[in-house]
């Protein structure tokens, strides 16, 4: 693995703090954890994406695909952190209720 400068460190295990204080806190329903989370999350994995290996290990090159995924993971949950906050289809409650109630309403059957 190329190793990262001390400064790319920082940034990493940075990223890495403000990763964990965002799902903490999330938890407590603090209004910033989802935006602190997302900053650690871009943080966390630009630093992994630096690292690169060059080698032809097979386990290795695999282990290497599995970070890559959950660092998009990592991206896409800080994305969907965020959008969770609000209204994210943009639809008001009403239309909310009245897509549950044609779906999973009992229909009554008049005979």
């Amino acid at each position: 693995m190329k190793k990262l400068n001390n400064v790319q460190v920082a940034v990493f295990l940075l990223g890495a703090l403000l990763m964990v204080i965002g799902a903490g806190t999330s938890m407590l329903a603090w209004s910033s954890a989802p935006y602190v989370f997302s900053v650690g999350a871009l943080c966390f994995a630009s630093m992994q994406m630096l690292q690169r290996y060059e080698g032809s290990n097979f386990v290795i090159c695999r282990l290497r695909r599995i970070q890559l995924v959950s660092d998009v993971l990592f991206l896409v949950s800080g994305l969907l952190m965020i959008a969770n906050k609000g209204n994210f289809l943009g639809l008001s409650y009403m239309t909310y209720t009245s897509i549950y109630r044609c779906i999973f309403a009992p229909r009554k059957v008049l005979i």
